[in-house]
């Protein structure tokens, strides 16, 4: 059976960055996943970190701190510059590594 693409629903939006929701499976009707996220549309369930924009909010360096949302975390990654809004094709500037995050 052909599926149709169906752009992500927006999770949150912050400065210039918008955060999609990543569903199980790429599934729509299965459910956005709780911990992975994307800057890109394009990210989907089987893209791992940095391809398409897709992330693990528990490995941003704000997660670590006790009784901190998601939302908030990504807030703080953002401000911090380990994520990025992406422009075109390219996902991440100079001196951010593949997952979105900066280079030491």
């Amino acid at each position: 059976m052909p599926y149709d693409w169906v752009e992500p629903a927006e999770f949150m939006h912050h400065r210039d960055v918008i955060i999609y929701h990543v569903y199980k499976d790429d599934c729509f009707q299965s459910g956005p996943r709780s911990y992975w996220f994307a800057v890109d549309e394009r990210g989907g369930d089987n893209d791992g970190h940095g391809d398409h924009g897709v992330f693990n909010v528990q490995e941003l360096d704000a997660w670590p701190q006790s009784g901190r949302e998601v939302e908030e975390c990504i807030r703080i990654a953002i401000d911090n510059g380990e994520l990025y809004a992406v422009v075109g094709d390219e996902y991440w500037p100079e001196g951010v590594n593949e997952f979105g995050h900066k280079s030491p």
